[in-house]
């Protein structure tokens, strides 16, 4: 209907156009006078705006008509058509066309009467600038010139070719033109020819239509239908014409000019829809040889278009000796306007269609469809198809080829003998839920499954084979496996198989193990199986579980996960562990003989298993069990495992021999068993007692235990024990360990304990540990430990415990409550020692050390820091035998009920450096010390105590006992001691011991036992038997003492240099009836019959105020017979001086020395 309405339009316009022709040409061969009322000028006509009056110029020349005739024939002869050529240049996209094109022309006159009419031959080559593909044009043309009607009229006809990358097409093509000075008219057709639409382009995309749930058919599993599409594309070549009138806008020059066009186009096109268009266009001149265009088209298949279009030639189109008057004729030569490319509609077509066959599950291991033998047991009757199965097992298992699936239906349930699976095969029941991976939909549910009803496999086999027998490559899934009380048989076994499933079974009344494999490889998966009352063989074989899996050779990665391990009986000597793997292992009671002979490999991941004993159970049965031996080299993930009431250890590993082993240990929760929660033993076999082909241990084992529960184990929490050179680097991290020990047997919450030449490197963090019947934690022999963050309380014995640390240890961050002894003991730690900002709270009444640390040898650095100590007996060092070290104890608060910091030094042990600096010291009613020192023997020590503040003490602020052959320097500066009880600094030496000390810019106060007599004392250095004491007493504030504010004792036959300058001593010696004769008193007492002190004494600017009986200072010789008392200087002193003897009364402030005293030159009391 549309087509037929434009070819009406169109043949309208057509006829119109021949009449407007016909009636011009009848108007223009008549006289002017003939026509009525017709325009006599150009004016008149429409075409100009004013009329034009003919000069003419007079002569006297009689012109001869023939002549003239004559001499216009000759000129027209003269306008020959020439040929030309020339290039053109049109842009893109335009209709029927995408790309900007070039073109290369040429126009050759054929036939010609100058004046009057020509043919000619006109061709184009085109060469699109995007693809370079060539298009082509030749056109046969003719063209008359009505001379009386000054217009041209021509037709043509043409043969167009195309080329578009992806096709070619050729097109026939016919023209009309009639050409004016002032109007065009033109019209066009096209005709393609040959193949006119041709498929460029042809893509096939398969899809899946997936049933809502696959559906067995036959043998297979069909999952879908397949949907297909198809898309194409095509290229048409258009038929259509197009007709246009144009024009003469203006002229440019002498021969050039501007017309404009305007017209339709109609195009059909095979294969689519035909569209009508309208075109306007612009097309200048300026001369003879340039054109350029302008052209402005839109339809319904290419839019709305804008092109431009350029072109050159040579020579022009115009004839040579052309004049004005020739402007029609001149266009005799122009190219024919048409279409010059073959319009192409670009076609997208698309079908969809279902084949005619399903799509089959494929098995992502073989990439064929997977198959599938049906049984439905006691019902089936056929050939195992899904329409048909078969009725028994053994029928399908005996056609079953590698990589099918026997799927069984429980059906009557009727009982299934022991069978073996051949290799490659699954068996799968319908009563688990089963999922199977597929290529096209991944991981999907099995048709049927999830019945919840097992098929109950049952039957005799041979002693120590399994009911059920697994082949390499096999999977078991689904059954309820019975093995008869009186048979001595296994549930499920392998051997020597590679890539084995036992999934989602039940297995009851085994006999030693549930599921057993042996020298298993390749990927083995265990997993959601019921494992229950496995029975004990009549000998212990150590080789007995509920899964077992003992390799001996290859390399296997196995999972054990989410089974359930169970007994339901009462029994006493127990031995089938929950799940047992062994790597090489060759230790065993009955010493079966199976080492490895080459590397093997494992990783082991024991996952979310449960293990439970639910009856009264005693004996040696382990939760999980792992062994490794000679050439093992393995990696253990064991996680999320539940384990309740075992009779022996919850987990248990052993390693020997140069086995390598990494272990992960988390999140696991056991509860109330017999022995150790986890218990680690890497230890040189013994051959008494456990027989084995390798008797040495050089394991090398990694540990990270994290996030377990151990509550209540009859034993240690954790439990290492290494022996020979085993190596060990653990780390022990945010477990929570409870009731470690069954309350008589001493035993650890974590207990590592190394011998021989083993190697322990140990990380214990964040564990919350209580109620450990011993230690909290305990170390023995360590290469380095550290141990921070952990919360410690009600522990038996020491919370923290390291014994034998050769290189470092760090116990920082710890919060340790109501230990029974010491929260901290360290014994024989080498190396860097840090115990730092730990919390540390004793039990009421605690007598033991908040830590303490002795050594008997080597070289140790401690730094004892940031501390926060209660309710106990604070820090104790001790140094002994040939032991060296450096000491730093500083900002430490401590609250002591004993002594805050003793530190000990004997034998020949060295301190090179001790620094007590910072701390704040607390006392408690039953507070002795708030420090002391001891030094013993032959020892040395070098100590600076600074900058402490001591409280409250019940006894002694800063004692210092140095004896024997040792040889000792204090500094005690910036101190504050206020209200010791007895003394605030007392120095003690005795034996052969030297002791040079530096009391400087200390304040005490309040030194008061309130004993109405002997009161307390500021600073009380003593000297006996052969000591030396060098004493430098400067800058220190002593107020408020009960006794002295200082008191210096020489006995025996000691030798004493007292230096003091610039002390304050204020309000001193103020009980009622003091002891001391002065605040500042200094005395040399024999103390027996044939001793001779000697004592040195230089007091310089010193001040005394407000002290008792108005006493500041004093000095006493004790028997002037025998006692040596130089006095360097008394002078520069602010206070009362009081100087006697035992044989000279007490003389104040004297101007001289009584002769029991020798007056020294300065410099003679040496200085410390």
């Amino acid at each position: 209907m549309r087509k037929s309405r434009y070819l009406a339009w169109i043949t309208w316009l057509l006829v119109g156009t021949q009449t407007a022709i016909a009636s011009s040409q009848t108007v223009e061969s008549q006289p002017k006078e003939a026509i009525a009322g017709g325009a006599k000028t150009l004016a008149e006509a429409g075409f100009l705006s004013e009329t034009l009056q003919p000069k003419i110029t007079p002569t006297q020349q009689t012109i001869n008509p023939k002549t003239a005739q004559n001499t216009e024939q000759a000129q027209r002869r003269s306008l020959r058509i020439s040929p030309r050529i020339g290039a053109s240049f049109t842009t893109g996209a335009g209709v029927g066309y995408e790309s900007s094109f070039t073109g290369i022309e040429g126009f050759v006159p054929l036939l010609q009467t100058p004046g009057s009419n020509l043919a000619f031959l006109q061709g184009k080559l085109l060469l699109s600038t995007d693809d370079s593909n060539l298009s082509s044009n030749l056109l046969l043309g003719y063209r008359s010139y009505l001379s009386q009607d000054k217009r041209i009229l021509g037709g043509y006809v043409a043969y167009d070719t195309r080329n578009t990358e992806n096709a070619s097409f050729g097109q026939l093509g016919a023209g009309f033109e009639s050409l004016g000075e002032f109007w065009d008219i033109l019209a066009n057709a096209y005709i393609p020819v040959g193949e006119t639409r041709k498929q460029t382009q042809e893509n096939i995309f398969d899809s899946v239509i997936p049933f809502a749930q696959p559906r067995f058919q036959s043998n297979y599993l069909a999952i879908a239908n397949q949907q297909r599409r198809i898309d194409r594309r095509f290229e048409a070549a258009m038929s259509g014409f197009d007709v246009e009138g144009g024009l003469k806008i203006a002229s440019l020059g002498r021969t050039g000019d501007v017309r404009g066009y305007g017209g339709i186009y109609y195009y059909d096109v095979p294969g689519g829809e035909d569209t009508l268009g309208g075109r306007a266009r612009i097309e200048a001149r300026p001369t003879d040889n340039f054109r350029l265009g302008l052209t402005l088209s839109s339809d319904g298949i290419f839019g709305t278009n804008l092109v431009l279009s350029l072109g050159a030639n040579f020579p022009g189109t115009r004839p040579r000796g052309a004049t004005q008057e020739d402007r029609v004729l001149a266009r005799m030569g122009e190219s024919v306007t048409r279409m010059a490319n073959i319009a192409v509609d670009e076609q997208f077509e698309s079908e969809s269609f279902l084949l005619p066959s399903a799509i089959f599950a494929i098995n992502p291991t073989t990439n064929q469809p997977l198959f599938f033998r049906h049984v439905n047991l006691g019902m089936g009757t056929g050939n195992g198809t899904f329409e048909s199965p078969a009725g028994t097992l053994e029928a399908a298992l005996a056609v079953a080829q590698a990589n099918d699936i026997v799927y069984v239906q429980a059906g009557t349930n009727p009982g299934i003998p022991a069978f073996t699976i051949p290799n490659g095969v699954q068996v799968l029941s319908t009563g688990p839920v089963q999922r199977i991976d597929t290529v096209q939909l991944g991981n999907i549910q099995l048709l049927g499954s999830g019945t919840g009803v097992l098929p109950t496999v049952t039957g005799t086999v041979a002693a120590g084979n399994g009911i059920v027998t697994m082949g390499s490559d096999s999977v078991l899934s689904g059954f309820a496996i019975q093995v008869a009380g009186s048979e001595q048989v296994n549930g499920i076994k392998g051997t020597n198989v590679n890539n084995v499933t036992i999934r989602d079974n039940t297995i009851t009344n085994a006999f030693s193990e549930g599921i057993f494999l042996e020298n298993a490889t390749g990927k083995v998966l265990i997993s959601n199986n019921i494992v229950r009352d496995t029975r004990n063989p009549e000998t212990d074989t150590s080789l007995e579980s509920g899964i077992f899996i003992w390799n001996y050779k290859g390399d296997a990665d196995i999972t054990i996960s989410n089974n359930r391990v169970e007994t339901n009986f009462n029994a006493t000597n127990y031995r089938i562990d929950g799940i047992e793997v062994n790597v090489c292992r060759d230790v065993d009671a009955l010493f079966v003989p199976k080492p490895c002979t080459a590397p093997s490999k494992a990783t082991v991941r024991i996952l979310d298993n449960v293990i439970a004993h639910n009856g009264t159970i005693a004996g040696g049965a382990d939760g999980i069990d792992l062994n490794l031996g000679n050439f093992a080299t393995a990696e253990f993930i064991i996680s999320g495992n539940q384990l309740s009431k075992i009779p022996d250890e919850g987990v248990s590993i052993g390693a020997v021999a140069n086995a390598v082993g990494t272990f992960t240990i988390t999140n696991n929760t056991v509860r109330s068993v017999g022995d150790s929660g986890i218990e680690v033993d890497l230890f040189k076999p013994d051959s008494a007692i456990a027989p084995a082909v390798n008797l040495f241990n050089t394991t090398k084992t990694q540990f990270t235990i994290t996030g377990n529960t151990l509550d209540t184990t009859d034993n240690d929490g954790i439990d290492f024990e290494l022996a020979d050179r085993a190596d060990l680097t653990v780390t022990i991290a945010s477990n929570t360990i409870n009731k470690s020990g069954n309350g008589s047997s001493g035993d650890r919450g974590i207990d590592i304990q190394a011998n021989d030449r083993a190697v322990t490197r140990a990380t214990i963090e964040s564990n919350i540990i209580s109620n450990s019947s011993a230690d909290g934690i305990r170390l023995a022999t360590a290469a380095s430990a550290t141990i921070r963050g952990n919360t410690i309380s009600a522990s038996a014995n020491q919370a923290i415990k390291l014994e034998n640390v050769t290189e470092s240890a760090t116990i920082t961050s710890n919060n340790i409550t109501a230990s029974a002894k010491e929260s901290i003991s360290l014994t024989e730690a080498a190396g860097t020692v840090l115990i730092n900002n730990n919390t540390i709270s004793g039990s009421a009444n605690n007598t033991n050390n908040a830590a303490i640390l002795r050594n008997s040898k080597g070289v140790v650095n401690v730094t004892v820091s940031g501390n926060n100590i209660a309710n106990s007996n604070g820090v104790a060092i001790s140094l002994s035998g040939n032991a060296q070290g450096t000491v730093v104890v500083e900002n430490n608060p401590i609250t002591t009920t004993g002594t805050a910091l003793e530190l000990r030094v004997s034998e020949t042990a060295n301190l090179t450096s001790a620094t007590i600096r910072g701390n704040t010291i607390s006392g408690t009613p039953t507070s002795i010390e708030g420090l002391v020192f001891r030094a013993f023997d032959d020892a040395k020590t070098n100590v600076t105590i600074s900058n402490n503040q001591i409280r409250s003490i019940a006894g002694r602020g800063i004692g210092i006992e140095a004896s024997d052959r040792s040889n000792s320097q204090f500094t005690i500066s910036g101190n504050t001691i206020d209200s010791a009880k007895t003394i605030a600094i007392d120095p003690n030496v005795s034996g052969n011991a030297v002791l040079s000390l530096r009391i400087s810019g200390n304040t005490i106060s309040n030194t008061n036992s309130g004993n109405t007599t002997s009161g307390g004392r500021g600073i009380e250095p003593d000297a006996k038997d052969s000591s030396t004491l060098r004493l430098l007493l400067e800058n220190n504030t002593i107020s408020g003492s009960g006794g002295a504010g200082i008191s210096t004792y020489a006995f025996d036959n000691s030798n004493v240099s007292v230096v003091a300058r610039n002390n304050n001593l204020t309000n001193n010696n103020n009980v009622q009836n003091p002891e001391a004769p002065s605040a500042f008193a200094v005395e040399a007492d024999p103390n027996s019959l044939g001793t001779s002190p000697k004592v040195c004494v230089a007091l310089s600017s010193n001040i005394g105020t407000g002290n008792k009986n108005n006493l500041d200072f004093s000095v006493y010789n004790g028997n002037p017979s025998v006692a040596t008392f130089q006095i360097e200087s008394l002078s520069l002193n602010t206070g009362t001086f009081k100087v006697e003897s035992l044989i000279t009364a007490p003389t104040l402030n004297p101007t001289t020395l009584p002769t029991e005293f020798s007056s020294v030159a300065s410099g003679t009391c040496p200085l410390p």
